[in-house]
């Protein structure tokens, strides 16, 4: 059970981003391995991170929630870190001025008031 619902979120994720991007948007195809994935990537895991954490407190308010999901809720929250963990990674290897010119002045400069400030507090 585990492994389908984490799968089809993930599927789900990666099928709205094409539709998103491909298909409604203006992102040549060429971007799709990379560019897509990841943000198939960010909407998945930040979907399983909801569920681990919203599952608990939901059943103390008396919604009923099978104990098999219960029983889940380790399993997606450490797939969610590590999803949301590769979609960081995937970041740091597409961030460059070449693909983001508009957040680069020069070859050291974020564009916007603070932007080495606010990229120093994300570590």
């Amino acid at each position: 059970m585990r492994s389908k619902v984490i799968g089809g979120i993930l599927m789900m994720a990666m099928a709205y981003a094409v539709l998103r991007y491909h298909i409604v948007g203006e992102v040549p195809w060429k971007d799709f391995p990379l560019y897509i994935f990841n943000k198939g990537l960010a909407l998945g895991g930040i979907v399983l991170l909801s569920f681990n954490f919203t599952l608990g407190p939901a059943r103390q308010l008396g919604i009923p929630i099978p104990q098999a999901w219960l029983d889940t809720r380790k399993v997606l929250g450490m797939t969610g870190f590590l999803v949301i963990l590769v979609h960081v990674l995937m970041s740091f290897l597409l961030f460059s001025p070449a693909k983001y010119q508009k957040f680069f002045r020069n070859r050291w400069h974020v564009k916007g008031p603070c932007g080495h400030q606010y990229a120093g507090r994300g570590f």
